[in-house]
């Protein structure tokens, strides 16, 4: 799978257990793939995340939520999703699932 240069996703993310963990695959399929990525850290103090323009990418208004620029800035959000998202679209060799 050839993947052109620049950003493939964003991925609005903050220090938690379940960000964490798309973070981690997203690195993996990183190093396996050549897959970039851009980190997008919301304020959750600030109450970012309840804003009209990421209610409009995420409208639980959470986080992790990842768009994915390839395929028309389509939106993915909830970790468990966007882990199952990453391992069917980016992962044809099976190495994560």
């Amino acid at each position: 799978m050839s993947i052109t240069a620049g950003p493939t996703f964003q991925f609005y993310t903050q220090a938690t257990p379940n960000s964490h963990k798309v973070g981690v695959l997203l690195e993996e399929l990183k190093a396996a793939y050549d897959i970039q990525y851009t980190v997008k850290s919301l304020d959750l103090q600030k109450n970012k995340q309840e804003e009209p323009w990421f209610l409009k990418i995420n409208p639980n208004g959470r986080i992790p939520t990842l768009i994915d620029e390839t395929r028309e800035n389509f939106d993915v959000f909830e970790s468990t999703a966007i882990l199952l998202y990453l391992t069917q679209h980016y992962d044809p060799k099976s190495r994560f699932t």
